[in-house]
């Protein structure tokens, strides 16, 4: 697949705001919405909680989400919206967390 550019801005880039929140946008994208951030500072904010981690799209390919990313966006430029999307996002995760910590816990005590 070619992204063509329109006067140096990707297609993704120009398109973004009418992507469903489905579709996945690479690290080049994402760059250009950062306005030109490095891939240390992309991969920083991921692990501070500012951006969602990539997901795998295959194995030598990785993406962001547009939903996940549009919130975490949105709370960067401080819109309510994207806090209380990223707020969520972040309740779910610590629960689904507990929960498998809590399955491992069981299993390993029905091994002992």
């Amino acid at each position: 697949m070619v992204n063509k550019t329109i006067a140096g801005i990707s297609s993704a880039l120009a398109n973004f705001d009418s992507l469903p929140d489905s579709a996945y946008i690479r690290k080049p994208v994402l760059k250009q919405i950062l306005a030109g951030r490095s891939d240390a500072s992309i991969y920083r904010d991921v692990n501070a909680g500012r951006l969602p981690p990539p997901v795998a799209l295959g194995p030598r390919c990785s993406g962001w989400q547009v939903g996940p990313l549009r919130l975490a966006l949105a709370a960067m430029n401080g819109s309510d919206e994207g806090r209380e999307g990223r707020k969520a996002q972040a309740t779910e995760a610590a629960k689904a967390g507990a929960a498998k910590r809590k399955a491992t816990a069981v299993e390993l005590a029905g091994q002992g």
